[in-house]
């Protein structure tokens, strides 16, 4: 009857002591939550950008073994979704898909780039071919710290964080390191 008259009864306000008991462990738990958000991705991209590198190595180990030598720019090995790489020349091997057959190019939260080395000629080719190369994937924000990755015809991916010595990828926690299959240095030609 009382309350016809003038409301509801108001509720009273919890006291800071409450607030801080309930409020803090909640924002204390979603902190927690973003940071390992953040950590899942950066390693999942890092994964990324060491997979993208294990592709691109043994596109060139193939490439190599058909002609020779590396060629000068990722772009001659595009292709790949055309199918049939046997059918590929040097000028478009068809052994990567069009989107990472690039020299230069950014994938989640890696630029890569390609190097070709040396300068040779052992085959009757259209296009330039090398004896060697390296290859790098650096982050996008390197300067906030960061793993980048290099590799070369050995086919070792060396992991380098920033300001720290290069190590081979995946031997931080016991994995297995990624490596391609080494192409050889100076192949002899066959004897007929």
């Amino acid at each position: 009857m009382f309350e016809e008259h003038y409301g509801p009864k108001r509720r009273k306000l919890p006291d800071k002591r409450t607030l801080l008991r309930v409020g803090l462990p909640i924002a204390v738990a979603l902190l927690l939550l973003f940071s390992l958000g953040a950590w899942v991705n950066r390693k999942q991209n890092q994964l990324q950008a060491e997979y993208a590198l294990f592709t691109i190595n043994e596109a060139l180990r193939v490439y190599y073994g058909r002609y020779q030598g590396y060629p000068d720019k990722l772009e001659r090995l595009r292709g790949a979704e055309e199918g049939n790489p046997e059918r590929g020349l040097p000028e478009h091997a068809r052994l990567l898909p069009t989107p990472i057959a690039q020299s230069r190019f950014e994938a989640s939260g890696y630029q890569v780039h390609y190097r070709p080395g040396q300068r040779q000629q052992r085959w009757a080719a259209t296009v330039p071919l090398f004896s060697s190369y390296q290859l790098t994937a650096e982050p996008l924000n390197f300067l906030r710290g960061g793993t980048s990755y290099a590799t070369d015809p050995t086919g070792e991916i060396v992991r380098q964080e920033s300001g720290e010595e290069s190590e081979p990828a995946g031997e931080e926690q016991g994995e297995p390191s990624i490596t391609a299959t080494p192409a050889p240095s100076n192949p002899e030609p066959a004897e007929q």
